[in-house]
């Protein structure tokens, strides 16, 4: 039985594209892809590909800068966040913490459990735990030129409701900026209003902006005592060689003044006010010399009385 010539030459070629397809199927099971060597790419065989590093040590090892753009995304492991808008690093590990560091040092701590951030710490037990290498000063810094107010504490309106500021140890609270008054301000029904500050030179002013005392106060002052540090005091009217004034003497000078002598008049106290420990010394000086007056008085009324009984 004879062939057909062009039947026998269609077998032919059928024949040798199935060989091919087998022999490219077993190679492709048995033969790992191989990149030559260049400049930016490697794989080792290991199962480690190399950007940048002819040595990769993990499965993706990158020398260089590396960055997301705006049309890309990062993918962990059950998660992909899409990069139009904003990236994210995603750190999926149940009940454990994910790190940024730099040089074997975890410098930035995500704890999963509960939310808590932290910075130079490994076990924040706070939302927000900072601590400060030993030696170091433990300080947050704000330096923008164009923002002038830190928002602390506030709830979904913008107002804080039980925010607090509780600071421990030593030196406290300080202001580091030459020159500045430190303000204290409350929310008063939406409106910020300052309460007291203290100037560069130490003054404290509450209700005054431009406090010129230790302590200046416009308002009224309530408390339980008052201890005030005296350099004298009106025991000096008892001593011998006090001059005391008679009270022809004492009579004659209110007539004319309208106030006792070394007393204040009503007038220079509207004007500059009253030094309490001064008035306090005077008023002193004022009821020691009237007891004077009044034993003078009685001693001068005893000789009379023992003239009239004779």
């Amino acid at each position: 039985m004879k062939c057909n010539p062009a039947y026998s030459k269609s077998f032919i070629a059928l024949e040798r594209v199935f060989v091919i397809f087998l022999l490219s199927f077993a190679l492709s099971l048995n033969v790992q892809a191989q990149w030559q060597n260049g400049t930016n790419i490697y794989n080792t065989n290991s199962g480690n590909v190399g950007i940048g590093t002819s040595s990769p040590a993990y499965k993706l090892d990158v020398l260089g800068t590396w960055a997301f753009r705006n049309d890309g995304y990062f993918y962990s492991t059950a998660y992909a966040y899409d990069a139009v808008y904003d990236q994210y690093f995603h750190f999926r590990a149940t009940g454990g913490k994910g790190y940024l560091g730099m040089n074997s040092t975890n410098s930035l701590v995500l704890q999963s459990n509960g939310g808590f951030v932290g910075i130079g710490i490994v076990n924040p037990l706070h939302p927000f735990h900072f601590n400060a290498a030993s030696g170091q000063r433990s300080r947050f810094q704000f330096s923008n030129t164009t923002v002038d107010l830190v928002d602390y504490g506030s709830n979904a309106e913008g107002f804080s409701n039980s925010a607090g500021l509780f600071v421990a140890g030593k030196d406290a609270l300080f202001m580091s900026s030459q020159g500045y008054n430190m303000r204290f301000v409350t929310n008063e029904s939406g409106t910020f209003v300052e309460r007291m500050r203290i100037t560069p030179n130490g003054n404290v002013g509450i209700g005054v902006t431009n406090p010129t005392s230790k302590l200046e106060v416009n308002g009224t002052i309530k408390t339980k005592e008052v201890n005030v540090t005296a350099a004298g005091w009106a025991d000096y009217v008892f001593k011998p060689d006090y001059d005391l004034m008679s009270l022809a003497a004492l009579e004659s000078y209110i007539l004319e003044n309208g106030h006792l002598p070394n007393v204040p008049s009503e007038r220079e106290v509207l004007e500059n006010g009253v030094n309490l420990l001064e008035m306090n010394v005077k008023l002193l000086e004022k009821v020691e010399e009237l007891t004077l007056h009044i034993i003078q008085l009685k001693k001068e009324f005893e000789e009379h009385k023992a003239i009239q009984n004779k």
